[in-house]
Protein backbone atom coordinates (compact mmCIF):
# COMPACT_ATOMS: atom_id res chain seq x y z
CA UNK A 1 0.00 0.00 0.00
CA UNK A 2 1.32 3.45 -0.93
CA UNK A 3 0.48 6.79 0.63
CA UNK A 4 -0.30 10.11 -1.01
CA UNK A 5 -0.57 13.25 1.13
CA UNK A 6 -2.21 16.53 0.20
CA UNK A 7 -1.07 19.57 2.16
CA UNK A 8 -4.11 21.79 2.59
CA UNK A 9 -4.17 25.40 3.70
CA UNK A 10 -7.43 25.76 5.58
CA UNK A 11 -9.52 28.92 5.37
CA UNK A 12 -8.59 29.77 8.98
CA UNK A 13 -4.85 29.69 8.12
CA UNK A 14 -4.06 26.27 9.63
CA UNK A 15 -2.38 23.46 7.68
CA UNK A 16 -3.90 20.01 7.36
CA UNK A 17 -2.20 16.92 5.99
CA UNK A 18 -4.77 14.65 4.34
CA UNK A 19 -3.58 11.09 3.75
CA UNK A 20 -4.86 8.76 1.03
CA UNK A 21 -3.81 5.11 0.67
CA UNK A 22 -3.71 3.47 -2.74
CA UNK A 23 -2.04 0.62 -4.63
CA UNK A 24 0.97 1.69 -6.70
CA UNK A 25 2.17 -0.91 -9.20
CA UNK A 26 5.23 0.99 -10.44
CA UNK A 27 8.16 -1.33 -11.17
CA UNK A 28 10.93 1.23 -10.58
CA UNK A 29 11.32 4.67 -9.02
CA UNK A 30 10.36 6.50 -12.21
CA UNK A 31 7.18 4.46 -12.69
CA UNK A 32 6.37 4.72 -8.98
CA UNK A 33 6.52 8.53 -9.10
CA UNK A 34 4.56 8.68 -12.36
CA UNK A 35 1.79 6.46 -10.96
CA UNK A 36 1.64 8.56 -7.79
CA UNK A 37 1.36 11.78 -9.80
CA UNK A 38 -1.38 10.27 -11.97
CA UNK A 39 -3.34 9.27 -8.87
CA UNK A 40 -2.79 12.71 -7.31
CA UNK A 41 -4.07 14.44 -10.47
CA UNK A 42 -7.17 12.23 -10.57
CA UNK A 43 -7.94 12.72 -6.89
CA UNK A 44 -7.27 16.48 -7.05
CA UNK A 45 -9.85 16.78 -9.85
CA UNK A 46 -12.38 14.84 -7.73
CA UNK A 47 -12.08 16.85 -4.52
CA UNK A 48 -11.16 20.34 -5.76
CA UNK A 49 -11.39 22.77 -8.64
CA UNK A 50 -8.88 25.18 -10.15
CA UNK A 51 -9.46 28.89 -10.60
CA UNK A 52 -7.34 31.84 -11.67
CA UNK A 53 -9.48 34.36 -9.79
CA UNK A 54 -10.84 33.01 -6.50
CA UNK A 55 -13.78 35.11 -5.29
CA UNK A 56 -12.60 38.00 -7.53
CA UNK A 57 -9.34 38.39 -5.61
CA UNK A 58 -7.19 38.50 -8.75
CA UNK A 59 -4.34 36.43 -10.18
CA UNK A 60 -2.58 35.88 -6.85
CA UNK A 61 -5.59 33.90 -5.62
CA UNK A 62 -5.22 31.20 -8.30
CA UNK A 63 -5.03 27.62 -7.11
CA UNK A 64 -6.82 24.37 -6.33
CA UNK A 65 -9.71 25.01 -3.92
CA UNK A 66 -11.59 22.23 -2.16
CA UNK A 67 -15.13 21.75 -3.40
CA UNK A 68 -16.40 21.86 0.20
CA UNK A 69 -14.92 25.41 0.43
CA UNK A 70 -12.77 24.66 3.51
CA UNK A 71 -9.35 25.42 2.00
CA UNK A 72 -6.81 25.14 -0.79
CA UNK A 73 -4.48 22.30 -1.82
CA UNK A 74 -0.95 23.74 -1.74
CA UNK A 75 1.25 20.63 -2.11
CA UNK A 76 1.29 16.94 -2.91
CA UNK A 77 3.66 14.47 -1.25
CA UNK A 78 4.21 11.03 -2.79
Amino acid sequence: MSILIFVILLSNGDLRYQKFEYKNFGKNNSEFITKCNEYADKLREEISYHTWNYKNKGRKSQGWYLKNDTGQIIATIC
